[in-house]
């Protein structure tokens, strides 16, 4: 195990700073969101209710900006983070739900071809800096079942301050136009020992039979073997690929199977962002955002050079190196 003697510098999320956001027409978005309300102590005044039928994963833009107005009405002042309860839509136009929330529909944020697009204004803002700012970052609790969120959320709960001792996987893949960001792993991680994880860098296919896997970055359409490896409470996961984002309708493999098979959070894009690395999580400042104490949500937002294609999964106050606020209630 490798040491580093960097202190913690972040502030997990409280429970009084996060929006919960619910479809009220939406079976399992209420389930939801009744299961983390408890789970995690949020607030009733913190809760917003919204209406609107689903027709799979896009809503158009128009109805989206309707929907977000009264979001950012009810939204009070303490709030830094959405946890969004439903699965579809998860697209808006060419935008993720995540990012069209966050920064609002903006043509600018998107594209339908390579180009780039507007960098995110969290990009190189961490830790308390970036709690401090007026952009509030957003995260869909989505899952295919409610089952399967409230593993999840369940998932996020034990990882809270647990600072699990596990493995960061990082591969170099065959994939050549899916591989782009393997290529800086070593030159980037150089300077920056782990306190926490033992770093591999590996050149193979995929994983199997791993049993403390805290972080796996790869760049395949379809990554094999999810289920034979043992994912920590909290841990990070995602292919870069075009479709991951697509969570229920992917030509490629949904970011929703990297939180069936254990993982806490994860990130797809929703249209084809070609092989920008900018539009992806970047792994460096990912694993050193989430060591250094930020809650999933805000370590995952920073690492995101041009988010405004992916969308974010997973349970955003899930902080496995944060301190404990306070001892989650029982679910019963």
């Amino acid at each position: 195990m490798l040491f580093y003697t960097e202190p913690l510098v972040a502030e997990p999320l409280h429970p009084e700073q996060v929006g919960l956001i619910v479809n009220d027409v939406d079976p399992q978005s209420l389930a939801v969101a009744k299961y983390y309300k408890t789970a995690r102590g949020i607030p009733d005044e913190n809760v917003i209710y919204i209406s609107f039928h689903s027709n799979g994963g896009e809503v158009s833009e128009e109805d989206f900006k309707t929907l977000r107005r009264i979001i950012v009405a009810n939204t009070l002042p303490r709030i830094k983070a959405y946890a969004v309860t439903w699965t579809e839509p998860y697209r808006v136009g060419c935008m993720s739900v995540t990012s069209a929330l966050s920064l609002g529909v903006d043509q600018r944020l998107c594209a339908n071809d390579c180009s780039t697009t507007l960098v995110s204004p969290l990009y190189h803002n961490g830790g308390n800096e970036m709690l401090e700012s007026t952009i509030v970052v957003s995260m869909m609790l989505a899952g295919q079942s409610e089952r399967d969120v409230k593993k999840l959320i369940d998932r996020g709960r034990r990882a809270d301050g647990s600072f699990p001792q596990g493995d960061a996987y990082l591969l170099r893949t065959k994939d050549a136009r899916r591989n782009v960001r393997a290529a800086a792993y070593r030159s980037r991680f150089e300077d920056y020992e782990s306190r926490y994880n033992d770093l591999h860098f590996m050149e193979t296919q995929f994983l199997t039979g791993q049993p403390r896997v805290m972080f796996y970055f790869t760049g395949l359409h379809v990554v094999p073997y999810l289920g034979t490896n043992r994912f920590l409470p909290g841990a990070v996961a995602d292919h870069l690929t075009s479709a991951g984002g697509m969570l229920t309708d992917s030509y490629q493999m949904s970011a929703l199977r990297w939180l069936e098979a254990g993982a806490t959070a994860s990130y797809g894009t929703v249209v084809e962002p070609c092989n920008d690395v900018g539009k992806f999580p970047d792994p460096v400042k990912l694993i050193k955002s989430v060591e250094a104490g930020e809650s999933l949500v805000t370590a995952y937002w920073r690492s995101v050079k041009m988010p405004g294609q992916g969308v974010f999964v997973g349970d955003p106050m899930a902080a496995p190196y944060g301190k404990k606020s306070i001892d989650p209630p029982q679910v019963p």
